[in-house]
């Protein structure tokens, strides 16, 4: 998720993976998402950009902390059906 301001100064919280395209748009720049749904937000396009890159690098960072006794795993078949 990224942080960004809608034109009325309300704050909005976006999911980043969503974002299809960013366009100038006035003083900041409008948002496209991935189901064609447009937000016009405040800050410019780089600003954007880096927020997005930001975001996924967190992810990423995060992720090489988890403990591997208590990450996710995949199940298959009959195990789904077992709970802890």
């Amino acid at each position: 998720m990224i942080r960004v301001t809608m034109p009325d100064g309300a704050e909005c919280a976006l999911n980043a993976d969503l974002i299809e395209r960013v366009e100038p748009h006035g003083s900041g720049s409008l948002l496209t998402m991935v189901d064609g749904t447009k937000y016009a937000v405040a800050e410019r396009v780089d600003e954007v950009v880096d927020r997005v890159r930001d975001a996924k690098a967190d992810v990423v960072a995060r992720s090489s902390r988890l403990d591997p006794r208590t990450s996710l795993r995949v199940l298959h078949g009959e195990e789904t059906d077992r709970r802890p």
